[in-house]
């Protein structure tokens, strides 16, 4: 039985620096994209003319990014 524990105490060890690795992987990610989507932000109201309205800049660059593409 002391063989058995040794071996769960192991794969509960694995199984923590796996999911540690994993969430780790997925934070990064997130923060990546929400990095693009700021640098994508930041480039369109640098392209908006002086006379377009913040409205119409906001609704066009909301739709470009939440909107999921079309497949």
């Amino acid at each position: 039985t002391r063989n058995n524990h040794l071996r769960e105490q192991a794969l509960k060890e694995h199984y923590n620096e796996r999911a540690f690795q994993e969430d780790k992987a997925l934070i990064d990610t997130l923060f990546d994209e929400a990095n693009h989507r700021k640098q994508v932000v930041s480039e369109k109201m640098q392209q908006v003319p002086e006379t377009k309205s913040f409205d119409s800049f906001w609704h066009e660059t909301k739709h470009q990014l939440l909107s999921k593409p079309e497949e």
